[in-house]
Order: structure tokens, then C-alpha cells, then sequence
């Protein structure tokens, strides 16, 4: 599972998706998916991660905060 994180957070900061280093925030994040994967199943696990990605990005919209680089 470790290597799994700094696996996501080497492609994160390699590909630039985000305009700036995700540091830790990127070994953290990743491991506990990994582990909530393990856990419940990667099915249940990726459903629930989406409605709360969705949530989210709701909730910046209307705060007027960019979500998708256009």
C-alpha cells in the first residue's frame, strides 16, 4: 500500500494535473483509499469516493472556485 501512494503521488506530481506538489497530502490521501479498498472492496469503495469527488466540486462551483481546468 505505501508503495501504491508515492506510485499515485509521483504520477500526480509528474503529470501535472495539480499546479503545485501535492507533498504529503499525496502519500496520505492515496493510502488510506488503499486501505479503504482492501477493506470494503474496490467497488464500493471507488462508488462512495465518486459521490463525495462530486460533492465537492459542487460545493467549489458554487463558491465560484475553478474545478476543471478549462
Amino acid at each position: 500500500m505505501i508503495l501504491l501512494a508515492f506510485t499515485i503521488d509521483l504520477i500526480i506530481a509528474s503529470s501535472e494535473i495539480l499546479p503545485y506538489d501535492p507533498g504529503i497530502i499525496g502519500v496520505l490521501v492515496p493510502g488510506i483509499i488503499a486501505n479503504e479498498l482492501e477493506r470494503q472492496g474496490a467497488v464500493k469503495s471507488l462508488m462512495s469516493l465518486a459521490v463525495v469527488v462530486g460533492i465537492l466540486a459542487l460545493i467549489m462551483m458554487g463558491m465560484g472556485m475553478q474545478v476543471f481546468r478549462v
